[in-house]
């Protein structure tokens, strides 16, 4: 074959050139790179900007070989250097401003360090938590921190937050730290913008989470009586100022109407619905409402409204505010754990005190150095906070009654709960002189566990006194029903029903005067009954509940130093720290009521005879029909207690741990159910081991 001519001249059949080899080269190149970069997510945008060529001079048309400067992009890098993007552990004021060459490569070419991105979620302390940035806008959202003396201090509302905010301005040397305004704008010594104060979200998450769980740190809040911060709200922001501070922070018909036809602010808008006028009746000028001008109807009526107990309450239900909300909300459940120091208002001169010395504060800070004359303690000028410039605490009668009582503990029912605040609901409108028998302080008349004082039932006239594990649950759904709830059968949900006192609905002893409840507890009319079961199988019950819910455990014994449930892997070790901590779950049936009391106790059922007691009670006061009989079980066709021998499997499964020396600890630990005579125990034998 002759070879072909070309314009070059004549090309010989040796294979491909060079020149076609390498073309073909960078073409494969190019394709396995987009490939890649398509795989990766990566835009050829995002290259370039890591090259720093602009989007304007990849695409100037006619494109040009010599790039010419993008004046924008360089003045937006100047400015970001100028001012770095706060991200996680960015610099704080006082360090070291970033390079060009420490700044990080765009974020779409950015190489993502997954073991870092998981380490970081796994840290105690999130971006969205109330105590970091979740509510940045509030006063008290996050701590107050206090490096000198490795402290962190909660500061709420209502509960001398003021005087506390006094002492950490002096602490950080604050010139004017005693100063108050509340007109200049500034609002100190409150507002973190200009109070010089360190707050948590000051610091990168992994040094806030040290500081939330490192044992050398003290973590303290003060908090106050739910039914007194409650009093003291109401009059400070309901009636003190003719409640201009709800009226206009919590009237959302009169705040649509303001912004919807006035052009001006909340504060403008109730001043020009009011005019001075004089009551001669209390010989003071008082703000007098106008009807005439617009949303002026709406901002009286709210005003009105809230001026009364029952009103302010209502209100404020749907009308969030530090200085109201249950203190419970102060933080995420899973912080008051790491809370180490619980001061009360009640208590604040001598709970301050100790605070100060624990941190090693008290004879710099506190000792001296405050009051008009900078000659006095923090206690004694503190003293007047105890009852708040409200005087609330003298106010109470004036304000409160049974039924208001029992409303503003539904209200704030989570903070009762909350075991680091120990709150007990004391009936302060009620006398609280002792009775013959009953005493204000008895077990029987407190508040302090869910089943503490036994439930009355009035229309049939019942006192019973529940116990965990013992059929408690199918009981209290007993006595919903008695009182004729319809969800009486719901277990659980977000009112942990049947068994949360404060939601569910029942009447508790402590609900009635303490002389009218003695009349019941000692009067022959009434049924006073209790459940019992045998104290080993009742333990072993007990014991196979807790394996699979250990975390109670911790919760209940060890809040502060988490771990304890770990005892639950040896029932010696449990027993012995049963000892130690009392619960009702587990507590001897004789520490359970005061000897005082168990001659007044007229019926003794058994759970291992349930369905036959359970009955014999309910005739014997005339429920069976109504409550017993039936309407139990998936098809209601049962009645509410049936033999039957797998509602003792947990005592079972429990047994492959039981020892002698398991059976011997129990033997003493139990002593006194052995020989209450009431309780009528015949063999000290499991229950379940003898069937």
């Amino acid at each position: 074959m002759s070879p072909e001519r070309t314009n070059h001249g004549y090309r010989q059949d040796r294979g491909p050139s060079a020149y076609t080899i390498i073309k073909d080269l960078i073409g494969i190149g190019i394709f396995v790179s987009l490939l890649v970069m398509n795989y990766l997510n990566i835009s050829i945008l995002s290259v370039l900007d890591g090259l720093d060529i602009s989007r304007n001079d990849y695409l100037d048309e006619p494109r040009m070989r010599q790039r010419r400067p993008n004046v924008d992009r360089a003045q937006r890098r100047e400015a970001s250097l100028l001012n770095p993007p706060r991200e996680e552990g960015a610099v704080l004021a006082n360090q070291k401003r970033p390079t060009k060459r420490d700044r990080k490569p765009p974020r779409a070419h950015r190489k993502i360090d997954i073991r870092k991105s998981s380490q970081s979620n796994e840290l105690l302390v999130q971006e969205d938590d109330i105590i970091y940035k979740g509510k940045m806008s509030s006063f008290d959202s996050a701590p107050i921190v206090d490096e000198k003396h490795k402290l962190l201090f909660f500061s709420t509302p209502k509960v001398a937050c003021t005087t506390f905010k006094f002492l950490f301005r002096r602490i950080m040397g604050v010139e004017d730290w005693d100063f108050q305004d509340g007109i200049s704008g500034k609002n100190l010594p409150h507002n973190p913008k200009h109070n010089n104060l360190k707050y948590l979200w000051d610091y990168d998450r992994e040094t806030a989470t040290k500081m939330m769980t490192d044992p050398e740190w003290t973590r303290a809040i003060f908090v106050r009586d739910p039914k007194m911060r409650f009093l003291s709200a109401f009059l400070d922001k309901a009636v003190a100022n003719y409640g201009s501070f709800v009226t206009q922070h919590c009237c959302p018909a009169a705040e649509e109407c303001r912004t919807s036809e006035l052009n001006m602010d909340m504060a403008k808008a109730t001043e020009q619905c009011q005019v001075d006028a004089w009551d001669s009746r209390k010989l003071v000028v008082k703000p007098r409402w106008l009807e005439d001008q617009p949303c002026c109807t709406l901002f009286k009526e709210c005003n009105e409204k809230t001026m009364n107990i029952e009103g302010f309450m209502d209100t404020i239900k749907t009308c969030p505010n530090d200085h109201w909300e249950p203190q419970n909300n102060r933080m995420e459940p899973k912080y008051w754990k790491y809370i180490n120091f619980v001061g009360r208002m009640e208590s604040i001169n001598e709970d301050t005190e100790k605070l100060l010395k624990r941190v090693g504060a008290w004879d710099e800070y506190g000792k001296m150095g405050w009051g008009p004359h900078h000659n006095a303690s923090m206690t004694r000028t503190s003293g007047s906070y105890q009852s708040h410039k409200t005087g609330s605490s003298s106010k109470i009668y004036q304000w409160f009654t049974p039924e208001k009582e029992r409303m503003v503990e539904k209200f704030y029912a989570d903070d009762y709960e909350n075991q680091v605040f120990d709150f007990k609901a004391t009936n302060l409108t009620e006398p609280t002189l002792d009775g013959k028998i009953l005493k204000q302080n008895d077990d029987i008349y407190s508040r302090n566990d869910w089943d503490g004082a036994p439930i009355v039932v009035s229309k049939y006239k019942l006192i019973f006194f529940t116990q965990p594990k013992v059929a408690a649950t199918r009981w209290k759904q007993a006595f919903r029903r008695m009182e004729g709830y319809n969800d009486w059968k719901e277990i659980g949900g977000p009112n942990e029903l049947p068994h949360q006192p404060q939601k569910n609905g029942l009447k508790y002893l402590y609900d009635f005067p303490l002389k009218e409840a003695e009349e019941m507890m000692t009067s022959k009319d009434w049924t006073k009954a209790i459940f019992v079961r045998s104290p080993k199988d009742r333990f072993l019950s007990v014991y196979s509940h807790l394996r699979d819910n250990w975390k109670q455990i911790d919760d209940r014994c060890c809040p502060n130093q988490r771990g304890c449930s770990s005892t639950l892997n040896n029932m010696i070790q449990f027993i012995e720290l049963m000892k130690v901590c009392h619960s009702t779950h587990w507590i001897p049936y004789s520490e359970r009521l005061d000897s005082k009391w168990w001659e007044h106790i007229n019926f003794v059922g058994k759970l291992e005879n349930v369905d036959v007691d359970s009955e014999n009670l309910l005739k014997s006061i005339g429920a069976w029909e109504a409550v017993g009989k039936s309407g139990w079980g998936e098809n209601g066709n049962e009645p509410i207690f049936i033999k039957n021998i797998n509602s003792f499997e947990s005592v079972h499964n429990a047994l492959a741990k039981y020892t002698p020396q398991a059976d011997k600890l129990l033997n003493d630990y139990y002593e006194d159910d052995y020989k209450n005579k009431h309780l009528n125990f015949k063999s000290r034998k499991v229950h379940v081991m003898t069937q």
